[in-house]
């Protein structure tokens, strides 16, 4: 189904005919174990390439936090992240997803697959047993399993080129899931893996840093989280450090492309600002509108994007990894589309910046020195 609808702002086409894809669910899901945390089936969104890109991949894992307790994983499961009953049967595809070669020109006739979220914790847990108390599972790596099982029968094994990409706590999967992902291939050219607004920060200097610490752990306690993170940063550091990108990236041997903005709004809203001696409704002004931040709110954004500038400079240099900041009040690009239509660094398009990266026509190290957040939406 194709929907059809064109706003222009600022001289850029926002919306356009876009593409709705009906929902898959995996096969034999239930005896497999791959269920979200209601017990509900794994699913997926599927459009097939076609000409040039019939042999390429993009995988996409969704975002939508996570869950660190039974009571906030039994509250996801009366919504869409943790049921996929809940789901809308179709979903559209646009963006990084987008067929349209005037708005997405490396990728738009590739395969692409989007994975249901639905387990609370990065497509990433693995516990064997129900939770006899709440009735929930904790089974987000068999759902990414079973997925690529069913993707390599279409056609994934014999892919030329492959993305496996995510927002948000999907691009914290993707980090996750980035090597892995490179040995389903033994013939492809190039496996590549994009984290969108995935770099959630430690922020040694930041209040909070014990509640932001003490969430994953309980994440990956509920979860069992702790035999997907790198031995080679769990031996050197308690494991829930090792779920912060900062501590795990260099552990990813897979070329990795950052899409960030030094001005994260839901981490700033959810780990930052909430956690200050300052009430949010005192907040709730300035986070929705900059203009009406006053100075000491500004420095307080400032102090939290020199935070994020400390995390990110931790990682080892590496020319297969690439980095687009921007300095944009917003979370996702993958998901926003005004900001992969629109947003320009250093005269790049989010867009162009993926191709130039994945086909290595160029180095890609773009970032923006303002340290004043930009409403970009």
């Amino acid at each position: 189904l194709v929907c059809s609808l064109v706003v222009i702002l600022n001289g850029c086409a926002l919306l356009h005919g876009y593409k709705l894809v009906d929902i898959s669910f995996v096969k034999d899901a239930v005896s497999k174990g791959a269920v979200c945390l209601d017990g509900t089936p794994a699913a997926y969104f599927m459009s097939p390439g076609s000409g040039s890109g019939a042999n390429s991949w993009v995988v996409y894992l969704e975002g939508g936090g996570w869950c660190s307790t039974p009571a906030d994983c039994l509250d996801r499961t009366r919504t869409y992240l943790g049921s996929t009953n809940l789901r809308n049967k179709n979903n559209t595809f646009a963006n990084l997803l987008d067929d349209n070669p005037a708005y997405n020109p490396d990728l738009h006739n590739w395969n692409k697959v989007r994975i249901a979220y639905c387990d609370g914790a990065f497509y990433a847990g693995d516990v064997q047993q129900v939770d006899p108390g709440t009735n929930l599972s904790y089974r987000g790596l068999r759902i990414f399993e079973a997925v690529m099982d069913e993707m390599l029968a279409k056609g994934l094994a014999g892919a030329d080129n492959a993305i496996l990409a995510g927002s948000s706590a999907g691009a914290l999967a993707t980090i996750l899931h980035c090597d892995s992902f490179r040995g389903l291939f033994t013939r492809a050219e190039r496996v590549k893996c994009i984290s969108d607004a995935g770099f959630f920060i430690y922020g040694d200097d930041l209040p909070g840093k014990e509640y932001r610490r003490d969430d994953f752990a309980k994440v990956i306690d509920l979860h069992g989280l702790e035999k997907i993170l790198p031995k080679s940063c769990t031996s050197k550091m308690d494991p829930s450090l090792c779920l912060f990108p900062e501590n795990l990236i260099s552990d990813i041997q897979t070329p990795l492309l950052m899409l960030e903005t030094s001005f994260d709004a839901w981490q700033v809203s959810h780990l930052f600002i909430c956690l200050l001696f300052i009430t949010n409704v005192h907040w709730s002004n300035c986070t929705n509108d900059l203009t009406q931040c006053t100075t000491d709110q500004i420095h307080g954004l400032q102090d939290y994007r020199r935070a994020f500038l400390q995390s990110l400079g931790k990682l080892k240099d590496s020319r297969s990894r690439g980095i687009f900041l921007s300095n944009c009040y917003s979370h996702t690009t993958f998901t926003t589309t005004y900001l992969w239509r629109c947003l320009t660094v250093g005269n790049t398009t989010i867009s162009s910046v993926i191709g130039d990266w994945f086909f290595d026509r160029k180095y890609v190290h773009v970032t923006v020195d303002d340290n004043y957040p930009r409403n970009c939406t």
